[in-house]
């Protein structure tokens, strides 16, 4: 994986859509903000409530962060509406979205630092799953990111490790900075989702290879899941896809 270029192709992406990546990040942080700030000025007693507020609007908001910087990644349009477009997708989900992600790299962070860094690498892809596969549970995408990011936690630290200049120069701006390179980075981040997708549909369709030429010998048959198209050989006419549980009946194909 060559970081430069991964960060060269970020950097175009990024381009097109500056100024309004740059708003939705500010404007993002500043509702979480005043969410969050507003237990100042209530009873103790009522912080919980604020404290869940938070944790439900920042779910959203972190949301429509990976949403724009997966749709600015494969050079889409992004809008204004793009940040909310969590409370349209299963609000409820980013939630506990947030919530687990934040808990799982708390528990971590209990026992060593390192460990709670390696937590958070290996989760990071929750929300470009998500947006992906808005079907899954909070559940389920952190482990597809776990999956997804094993072998590869090194690597996307390294990447942005490449960031380090700009993070020290962002610091003497006083913080402002950061106001362009985060969503910068979450580009950067959302080219290195799609690299690594690619990466396992290319190991999966080798394995598929593999396994068909395995079968031909064996004089199985090719089905296909007629709800997510998926391919595997079964002796049988009837199977059920691993990935979705639909029927793999719909066409029968000798090898």
């Amino acid at each position: 994986m060559k970081f430069f270029a991964l960060r060269e192709d970020a950097k175009k992406a990024f381009k097109g859509n500056l100024k309004l990546s740059v708003l939705t990040y500010i404007v993002g942080l500043l509702i979480a903000s005043a969410v969050l700030s507003i237990s100042s000025f209530i009873p103790p007693l009522f912080r919980i409530l604020v404290t869940l507020a938070y944790i439900f609007m920042s779910g959203v908001i972190k949301y429509g962060f990976s949403a724009i910087a997966l749709k600015t990644s494969r050079d889409g349009e992004i809008k204004f509406s793009d940040l909310f477009v969590g409370f349209k997708e299963r609000p409820f989900n980013k939630m506990l979205t947030s919530f687990f992600k934040s808990l799982f790299t708390i528990l971590w962070c209990l026992l060593l630092l390192i460990p709670g860094i390696v937590a958070a690498y290996s989760y990071s892809m929750t929300y470009f799953i998500l947006k992906d596969n808005p079907e899954m549970n909070a559940i389920m995408a952190i482990d597809q990111s776990k999956k997804l990011m094993e072998g590869r936690k090194l690597k996307l630290f390294m990447l942005d490790c490449t960031y380090i200049g700009w993070i020290l120069l962002s610091l003497l701006t006083c913080g402002l900075g950061f106001m362009v390179l985060i969503p910068h980075m979450r580009v950067a981040h959302a080219k290195f989702y799609e690299e690594a997708l690619q990466q396992e549909v290319a190991k999966y369709q080798k394995l598929q290879e593999e396994a068909r030429k395995n079968a031909m010998a064996q004089g199985m048959f090719l089905v296909v899941c007629e709800k997510c198209g998926a391919q595997a050989t079964h002796p049988d006419v009837q199977a059920y896809c691993p990935f979705c549980g639909g029927l793999m009946n719909v066409r029968r194909e000798e090898i």
